[in-house]
């Protein structure tokens, strides 16, 4: 083995042996928009994305999938407004991501979000201790620095995250920061009747951290946990041979996960611990994207006698090939349209749908 792999390797084990991190602080659902899927793609697929590997948003889902990316890959996300009936906000999310393939097997990147909060209408929350806290307008910007190597078929990668936080009354005590890690394994093969085979497995682990340690003029210090969340999953991919096409007339993608918020706090706040999501995607001739999904969410007992809740996922996608038509514009230019259920918290249960925008651009140079 090279440096560089063993350097990845030596990282991979530290980070393992100190995994701890991921649940050291309670995670109280402050940062409920930390758990909202950053691409429309992987949103309209029932949220479950850890197991794909052809998309430069896959770094939110599973650092290890970026490593089997190559050439460049950039996109764009943004969620307009998502309503929290449980801290009574409204706010916006953007997500960036872009990572470039250097010598086949080791990719970098780089991933920025930011969080916006619109209004002041939160009543109060609370820390891990249950003391009431008074409102806190805040806003969140987090860059991400990653690394992905590629063995044979397993792909590692790791995400260190920075997280800037302003708030109304509080100033952050610390520097907060967050590791993700994740593993994929991927295998091709071709079917006797000339139909190729992709099937990946995906884990990963996000947001191992120490959390947020805020220090207030008249309030108490207190310290706000992220929420690491842990996913599992796979997905499979199936289309003709492409040395029989120069368009792919069709592309069918399964995908299926299971995700835990590992430090949930079980005394009150969080009313979701786990949750199950499936996806199908059809692409006909690399133009159309057409998705669909199912996510199944597991409930507690803090707001209401529902044990699960349960929400139905889709979207479209917009794709423009332009290798394939001029040599000179190695370009794909992709746009994508998703809308996901999210839940009414509180004494009325309704339930509203959020869109997500992104735009896509993968780079053959």
């Amino acid at each position: 083995m090279n440096k560089s792999t063993h350097t990845i390797f030596l990282i991979t084990i530290l980070l393992l042996l100190n995994i701890k991190a991921a649940y050291s602080v309670d995670y109280n659902g402050r940062r409920e928009w930390m758990l909202q899927p950053p691409s429309a793609r992987g949103a309209s697929m029932g949220r479950a994305f850890v197991g794909i590997i052809d998309n430069a948003s896959t770094v939110f889902w599973n650092p290890g999938g970026v490593a089997f990316l190559k050439n460049l890959n950039m996109e764009y996300s943004h969620i307009p407004c998502i309503y929290s009936r449980k801290y009574f906000e409204e706010y916006k999310v953007y997500s960036f991501s872009f990572n470039a393939n250097f010598r086949k097997s080791f990719v970098i990147g780089l991933n920025l979000q930011r969080y916006f909060q619109l209004n002041n209408r939160q009543p109060c929350f609370y820390d891990k201790y249950g003391s009431m806290l008074y409102n806190n307008l805040y806003q969140d910007s987090i860059i991400g620095l990653l690394f992905g190597y590629r063995i044979w078929n397993i792909g590692i990668g790791i995400n260190t995250k920075f997280l800037s936080s302003s708030t109304r009354y509080f100033s952050v005590k610390n520097i907060p920061m967050a590791l993700d890690i994740g593993a994929l394994y991927s295998r091709n093969f071709t079917l006797k009747s000339n139909y190729d085979i992709n099937t990946n497995l995906g884990f990963s682990i996000l947001n191992i951290s120490n959390g947020v340690k805020y220090k207030g003029t008249i309030y108490p210090e207190y310290t706000e946990g992220l929420p690491s969340i842990v996913r599992i999953g796979y997905s499979t991919t199936m289309k003709p041979s492409q040395k029989h096409w120069k368009l792919t007339p069709f592309t069918i993608t399964h995908n299926l996960e299971y995700s835990l918020i590992m430090n949930a706090n079980k005394r009150r706040h969080v009313d979701y611990k786990s949750s199950l999501g499936l996806g199908f995607e059809a692409v006909t001739y690399e133009f159309l994207y057409s998705r669909f999904g199912y996510y199944h969410q597991k409930s507690g007992k803090n707001w209401s006698n529902d044990k699960y809740y349960n929400g139905i996922t889709y979207g479209i996608g917009l794709n423009l090939p332009l290798y394939h038509f001029v040599k000179l514009l190695p370009l794909s230019i992709s746009y994508d349209y998703g809308k996901i259920p999210t839940q009414g918290i509180g004494i009325i249960r309704e339930m509203n749908y959020v869109k997500i925008h992104s735009l896509r651009i993968n780079c053959s140079f």
